[in-house]
């Protein structure tokens, strides 16, 4: 488990560490019921958060940001000379999610793309992770949502008693 300590890139603090931090920090915010932000950025969303306030507000929300570029783990690393080895993969992070979750029995939620490949995804996951608890499931709208849409996608997560 590693973690280097967050760095500003760009405007934005960047998480150094590997997968094995990040997936500790959601076991302890599942153990305490407390919400958990991260994500892993590609650098084009870097450059975008400089000039678009909105996308920097909500990063800067998040709880950990981690890079999923190799280019950004080059800047890091020669910036503030870390010596980062990994870079974070999403793809990579979603198959540790999973394969945690199907240890502890945590209870999972999909959301994201459309119904087509939430399928696909939910089939592989199950065939790679066969007691993997995924207990809903939801395409996303690819706009933003009204207050009344946040409010369900919100209800019918929380009924789902994702972890």
């Amino acid at each position: 488990m590693v973690f280097l300590g967050s760095f500003d890139l760009l405007g934005l603090q960047l998480a150094a560490c590997d997968h094995g931090f990040i997936l500790g920090e959601i076991q302890k915010r599942i153990k305490k019921r407390r919400n958990f932000l991260t994500t892993p950025l590609a650098s084009q969303t870097f450059v975008l958060a400089r000039s678009d306030k909105k996308l920097k507000k909500i990063l800067d929300a998040y709880d950990y940001l981690f890079s999923d570029s190799l280019w950004v783990k080059r800047a890091i690393n020669f910036l503030y000379q870390i010596g980062l080895r990994d870079r974070l993969r999403g793809s990579n992070f979603l198959l540790h999610v999973c394969e945690l979750a199907q240890k502890e029995k945590y209870r999972v939620f999909l959301y994201g793309t459309n119904n087509y490949t939430l399928a696909l995804l939910k089939r592989n996951l199950l065939h790679q992770y066969p007691k993997l608890k995924i207990v809903g499931m939801s395409p996303s709208f690819f706009r933003k949502l009204t207050r009344d849409e946040k409010k369900e996608l919100i209800r019918e997560i929380e009924k789902s008693r994702a972890d």
